[in-house]
Parts: C-alpha cells; sequence; structure tokens
C-alpha cells in the first residue's frame, strides 16, 4: 500500500498542468492545484563575455541590474508589445522560472497551456508554442487567447449568452475584447501599455526641470504618485536624475498632477480604443455591456483612478478586477480544468469559433 501511495504521488509530480502568462513586463505561472507559483519580470540579463551558458540574471535579479549593468553585461526583454522578440533569450528565461515552478523530486513531463494575444499572427502565436515545446520536461503544449483566459481570471459569465467586454493594459499592448458563449466575438488591440506611461513621464521630466530619469525611476514615480485625473490633495515624490546642464545628479519633486497631464494622451487613446470596440460590437451585446460594464485587468490597470477615467469618458460602468495582474494566469489553468485549451497545430482559432456563434 505505502508503494502505491509513493507511486501516485511520483505521479503527481510527474503530471504536472502549467498555464503561463509571457508578458512583455511579467512572466507568470500557475500550477493546478497549487495556484501561482511564479511572478517574475520577463528580463534576462546576458554576459557578452560567454559563449556557453551566457545568462547571467534572470527576472527580479535581472530587473535590479538595470541601469547598473557594466558594458559586458546586456539587459534584454525578451517579449515586445506582447509577442516574442528574442526566441534565445524567452528559452532560457522560460528554462529559469520553469525550474523554480515544478517539483523536481521526479522527472516531470508537463502539460503547458500558454496564453497568447488574440490579435497575434500564426507566426507570432507558433513562436510561443515552440520555444515552450524545446524546454526539457514539456509533454504537450495548447493556446488559449488572452482575453478570453483573462475573463475566466475574472470570473465573468463567458459561457452564457450575455455580452462581456474586457480591456487588458499590459506593459506593452492594450487589448479590448467583447466575449459571449465562450468565444471571442471583436477583438481590438493598440501597441500602448505601461511602458508608454512611463517614457511619457520620463519624456516630462526632462522638457520641466531638464533632468533625466531612469526607466525604472519613471515606473516608480508611475507607481507611488501617478493618477488617471486630477486630484486636489496632490501626492508628490523626490525623483533623483542627472541634470543636462551640469551632468551631475540632481533631485526634483514631481506631484500628481503633472503626472497626470503627461500621461492624459495615452489614456485618452485607450478611450479611444474602447470606442472603436463598441462602435462594431452587435446591438444585442453592445445592450448587455451598457448594463454589466468594462471590466479592467492587467498591470497597468492599476494606475490611480483609471478605471474613474475611463467611465467618464466612455459613460459605462467600468471596474478594476480583484487580481489584474495574475487574471489571465489564472483563468488559463481555470481553461485547463475545463479543457478548453487549443492542441498545438490545432486549426481552429478563437476568432473562427466566435465568428459562427453570430
Amino acid at each position: 500500500m505505502n508503494k502505491i501511495l509513493g507511486l501516485g504521488k511520483v505521479t503527481g509530480w510527474a503530471n504536472q498542468d502549467i498555464a503561463i502568462d509571457m508578458g512583455t513586463a511579467n512572466t507568470i505561472m500557475y500550477v493546478r492545484g497549487r495556484g501561482i507559483v511564479v511572478n517574475e519580470p520577463s528580463l534576462v540579463v546576458m554576459d557578452d563575455r560567454k559563449s556557453q551558458n551566457p545568462v547571467h540574471a534572470v527576472g527580479e535579479a535581472a530587473k535590479q541590474m538595470i541601469g547598473r549593468t557594466p558594458r559586458t553585461l546586456k539587459v534584454i526583454r525578451p517579449l515586445q508589445r506582447g509577442v516574442i522578440a528574442d526566441f534565445t533569450a524567452t528559452q532560457d528565461m522560460l528554462k529559469f522560472l520553469m525550474s523554480k515552478a515544478v517539483r523536481r523530486r521526479a522527472p516531470w513531463r508537463s502539460r503547458v497551456t500558454i496564453s497568447v494575444p488574440a490579435v497575434a499572427t500564426s507566426v507570432e502565436a507558433r513562436a510561443f508554442r515552440d520555444v515552450v515545446s524545446s524546454l526539457p520536461g514539456v509533454r504537450s503544449v495548447s493556446t488559449v487567447p488572452d482575453p478570453l483566459a483573462g475573463a475566466y481570471g475574472v470570473g465573468l459569465p463567458v459561457d452564457e449568452a450575455t455580452g462581456c467586454m474586457l480591456t487588458d493594459i499590459g506593459a506593452g499592448v492594450t487589448e479590448t475584447t467583447v466575449i459571449s458563449r465562450g468565444g471571442i466575438v471583436l477583438t481590438r488591440s493598440i501597441p500602448l501599455g505601461g511602458n508608454t506611461l512611463d517614457e511619457r513621464i520620463l519624456h516630462s521630466v526632462r522638457r520641466k526641470f531638464n533632468v533625466i530619469i531612469g526607466e525604472q525611476t519613471a515606473e516608480e514615480v508611475k507607481i507611488r504618485v501617478g493618477s488617471a485625473t486630477p486630484v486636489r490633495n496632490q501626492m508628490s515624490m523626490m525623483a533623483t536624475g542627472r541634470s543636462l546642464q551640469t551632468g551631475l545628479p540632481e533631485t526634483v519633486e514631481i506631484r500628481t498632477n503633472e503626472v497626470c497631464e503627461a500621461i492624459t494622451s495615452a489614456n485618452l487613446a485607450i478611450v479611444e480604443l474602447v470606442r472603436r470596440v463598441l462602435e462594431q460590437t452587435p446591438p444585442e451585446l453592445a445592450a448587455d455591456i451598457l448594463d454589466r460594464g468594462l471590466v479592467l485587468t492587467g498591470g497597468g490597470s492599476l494606475l490611480r483612478n483609471l478605471d474613474q477615467f475611463l467611465s467618464e469618458q466612455i459613460g459605462i460602468p467600468v471596474r478594476v478586477s480583484a487580481q489584474p495582474m495574475t487574471s489571465v494566469a489564472t483563468g488559463a489553468g481555470e481553461m485547463i480544468k475545463r479543457g478548453n485549451g487549443q492542441p498545438d497545430g490545432g486549426p481552429r482559432t478563437w476568432a473562427t469559433r466566435a465568428a459562427s456563434l453570430f
């Protein structure tokens, strides 16, 4: 009996279902029965001096090195605008992160589900499957669309005959999707996200104070004092950069409404994206959305007062999901349980499935 129980444990370790959300900013892994086990920046530091095993740091350790590396070390973002930009670096990153996610007390052959952008081309989607299939210990790979996984992750009634609208604001891409009866009815995206806001803040500080700050400092400003709408009681923080006049370090005070002014144009682009999708949505589903509202997910949705800004501009209820950073990975895990992944090389696409419903 003990031997049988032991074999059961080994089988459990060996056959793990894993969902992966590879984003421009973060890579998140969900293991069935354990929940979110990895949530790290999508970054790799390579050592140019080494031809073999050049990986110097991955994830959070790599993020801490941004702007602080010698010339021989290069910080790489393997994913750009939601898709794979560097296959080898993505492969190296996933090897490291998978080793953290998988219990390695026994040989393992994992079934992996990857979330991919709904608007990804067949070549881009194939790159996601190929990079995961190449990892040791992976038995099979399936894909699910980001917005559909996100909808499951935030608890929307995806399988019902009612319209649901989701906007996923990532680091490099913002995607707005209408979902009904388990399929994608309509989806549109723009190459804009949290990184765009960081760039706008960086340029604003340079223009106003004649000081150059780093991208990590700009992100910290956005998180700590940023707001999508002007506020009466402003917050402020001190940011240190390099003076363009003297070349020496200089510290400046940045206030909330200054950040708001710098990023408003980017937020208005999101407004136009949502409006465009609503204009193309079938009337019956548009009525459902007007009643149910828009749900925001993705790290970019955490910007202070963004839901209020979008609601005022568009005229429908807007709310931020409870766990916007991890909803796609969690939803992909839910889809694993339902068996909704698309097998590698499968001819069906989620867009054509949805189109057949209406």
